[in-house]
């Protein structure tokens, strides 16, 4: 790791007990009880109080409360840390176990104007060097400006770095995201951030939200090849919202991207994918079904996955996941989460036996607004074909027990 990533990480992580009595924020409130307040969830629906975010959402701890006298009355810094330990129970690596940083993000944001803020988050973990030493890289993973109410109340414009149009969303669906990615960013078909420009916002009486972006398409940890772009755009739309209980919490989101890939060389370019979402967010319970289709150039799929020869190769999958907050039916065990998942891919839907499936359950728990646990099974299976006809490849499965940490 180069000494001035070193440095920056240094500061950041030194300065935020220096602006701790000024931050308001959720992820750094003062170390007696976390702030509590009642914004809008991804689709629209009323929740517990949340956990802010690196992605950046919009949430009311994003505006000042009271007119800042300095500019250290401006600044908020805070920090998220994923940490794990993973037994290995079946599987080429069967008895293997290991202590993880999974992701350590340091997040600074300065409030410019009542209506304009600059974020920074930069991300570590996962990632090491290639070297002898293999210490862990640190990236930018949000580097923007946001302006807002330019469209109207609850509308915002970001540029740089910015949180993409699904992930970010997804993830704050989902709720979990220290047990690993979601299925269409671990499967690799989708960014969590680029360089690029979007416009989003909330639907009026909170109908749902929107987002559309317009980015180099490589995603973060790749500098742009050449001339191309990608365009995504996101609409979630809760129909019912008016009605207030249980119905209120039912929604529908679509969305669509499209680019090409700008690497030489490439018969076809077509970079494509298109995800249809229904589900009921609620406060004791969050459902969701994902169903997407993709399509890609051969040579960008081809060592991932079991594709055929042709030059576009067509894939499709699902996602279904459920979170019960078992504490809203039961007091005594406030903070207690059930929650499983299933993801399915089908990379190319010419060839039989060439699937991928994910299952995930466990049991997390809430501890405060600082700290969250969760103990989960893990388990990837494939197609008898996957590698090659007849492989067989086995399937892995592994134990985890991981924590979220925020500051």
């Amino acid at each position: 790791m180069k000494r001035s990533t070193l440095v920056v990480l240094a500061t950041l992580a030194s300065s935020a007990a220096l602006a701790q009595a000024t931050d308001t924020s959720t992820a750094s409130a003062p170390a007696t009880q976390p702030q509590e307040t009642a914004p809008t969830s991804p689709t629209g629906a009323q929740l517990p109080p949340p956990e802010k975010t690196e992605s950046g959402k919009d949430t009311t701890t994003t505006k000042p409360e009271a007119k800042a006298t300095s500019w250290t009355e401006r600044v908020k810094l805070s920090g998220k840390a994923y940490l794990r330990y993973s037994y290995e129970l079946d599987g080429p690596s069967k008895n293997a176990n290991q202590f993880a940083l999974d992701r350590l993000y340091l997040q600074g944001e300065y409030q410019l104007t009542d209506n304009s803020r600059f974020q920074v988050t930069l991300d570590a973990g996962d990632t090491r060097n290639s070297g002898t030493n293999s210490v862990f890289f640190a990236e930018a993973k949000y580097v923007f400006l946001e302006l807002k109410n330019l469209l109207g109340a609850g509308s915002w414009l970001r540029a740089g770095m910015i949180p993409l149009a699904w992930v970010p969303y997804a993830e704050d669906l989902w709720g979990y995201r220290l047990q690993g990615p979601v299925a269409l960013d671990r499967f690799g078909y989708i960014a969590s951030s680029d360089l690029g420009l979007a416009l989003g916002g909330a639907l009026p009486s909170k109908h749902g939200s929107w987002q559309v972006n317009v980015n180099n398409g490589e995603g973060f940890r790749v500098a742009e090849i050449a001339k191309r772009k990608e365009v995504q755009a996101r609409l979630t739309l809760n129909p019912l919202a008016s009605m207030g209980g249980l119905a209120a919490g039912l929604f529908v989101t679509g969305y669509g991207s499209y680019g090409e890939y700008d690497d030489a060389g490439l018969g076809a370019r077509v970079k494509s994918r298109v995800i249809g979402e229904i589900g009921l967010q609620s406060q004791p319970l969050t459902l969701a079904a994902d169903y997407f289709v993709v399509r890609d150039s051969q040579p960008k799929v081809s060592g991932r996955f079991t594709v055929g020869p042709e030059s576009i190769v067509h894939g499709q999958g699902l996602s279904v996941f459920g979170v019960l907050n078992v504490g809203a039916f039961a007091p005594a065990v406030s903070g207690l989460d059930l929650l499983a998942r299933y993801d399915l891919l089908d990379p190319d839907t010419t060839l039989d036996h060439n699937d991928t499936r994910v299952l995930i359950a466990g049991v997390g728990y809430r501890f405060n607004g600082f700290v969250k646990g969760l103990v989960d099974y893990e388990s990837q299976g494939y197609g008898a074909d996957v590698g090659g006809p007849g492989t067989h490849k086995p399937t892995e499965s592994r134990i985890k027990l991981q924590t979220e940490v925020r500051f």
